[in-house]
């Protein structure tokens, strides 16, 4: 996933929770065959919580911007520290930046889910994950119109368009920012129609402290919808309802009556094989990169969009089973 083979790369493991010596020691390890400078930067010390700049950090630990490529790998549980991490990349000449998606200390966070989430990254396949990338762009790239249709269960959902997909997987590239553990293509335009059966669960990631009630209630449903199926009906990537054999989309309606909640924000197409089941007891974001499909609703998928979401939650509906045909040629499928 890093960078290793830049010149005097260097690895800066950000942290903002206690006991977190053990997390940068795995770190360490991992990397301790390459050629990488592994640091880490403990944002729970005083003078870092009291918001000192985290540049002029980077000296006492022996770090050069001028001198080295910076990987960021930011292992946060609080949404202060988000801006900060994000305005130290900004003022790197070179780098990247990784951070490992955890729930928030207003989702309960726990030091064992930072380690579990930290070993599905190091199992990644990030060469793999560029390998499958790359198929899905060649394929994409064979029509000027594409063409992406998703079926699941009796549903289709159809994206025909012209505009880029993103790619969140794979070795990342100088100045680009990526939410961990990632694996996954993905569409952000509204030319989405159809309809896609919801029968993995959810992942809810609260926007700002304010929005975690919302996202606990939203994570207490991520275990039923293996037994009551919701089907979303989408037009023009607006959603039009929730359907179900049982009353799973009933309250879901309930929870998302805010009409922020009716826009499509993402369709993802996710694969990577480390993220192994999914996680229904507490938010975990490998869920997201479960081989399968996901949609997004509310809040935004791209942690640094300005528009105002403090009382939003970015949900994630998942499915691992279905088939993804890109511009009439299988790209996924998936029992």
């Amino acid at each position: 996933m890093l960078n290793l083979e830049q010149p005097r790369h260097a690895t800066l493991v950000i942290t903002d929770f206690a006991g977190a010596a053990d997390i940068a020691g795995t770190i360490r390890r991992a990397l301790q065959q390459s050629a990488s400078e592994v640091r880490h930067l403990d944002l729970t010390r005083a003078h870092h919580a009291a918001g000192e700049d985290l540049l002029a950090a980077l000296d006492s630990l022996g770090l050069s911007p001028h001198c080295h490529y910076i990987s960021i790998l930011a292992i946060l549980c609080q949404h202060r520290s988000f801006g900060a991490v994000r305005a130290l990349q900004d003022r790197l000449p070179r780098g990247d930046c990784a951070r490992l998606e955890l729930p928030s200390l207003e989702m309960g966070f726990q030091l064992s889910q930072a380690q579990h989430m930290l070993d599905i990254v190091l199992k990644s396949d990030y060469h793999l994950q560029d390998m499958a990338s790359n198929l899905f762009f060649e394929a994409l790239a064979s029509d000027n119109n594409y063409n992406v249709d998703v079926t699941t269960s009796e549903a289709v959902l159809h994206i025909i368009d012209n505009k880029p997909w993103f790619q969140l997987a794979g070795k990342l590239v100088d100045g680009e920012s990526r939410i961990l553990p990632g694996g996954e293509v993905a569409y952000t335009g509204s030319c989405i129609d159809g309809a896609l059966t919801i029968d993995g669960g959810l992942l809810a990631t609260p926007e700002a402290p304010e929005a975690a009630p919302l996202a606990r209630a939203l994570t207490a449903l991520s275990g039923e919808f293996q037994h009551d199926p919701v089907t979303v009906k989408i037009t023009g990537g607006s959603v039009l309802g929730f359907e179900s054999k049982g009353n799973l989309a009933r309250r879901l309606t309930h929870l998302l009556s805010d009409s922020g909640y009716r826009r499509v924000t993402e369709v993802g197409i996710s694969f990577n094989t480390a993220c192994r089941e999914l996680i229904h007891t507490w938010p975990a974001s490998s869920n997201e990169g479960c081989p399968g499909i996901h949609i997004g609703l509310g809040g935004d998928p791209d942690p640094d969009d300005s528009h105002d979401r403090n009382m939003l939650v970015h949900i994630d509906l998942i499915t691992p089973r279905g088939a993804v045909n890109v511009n009439q040629k299988p790209f996924m499928k998936l029992a």
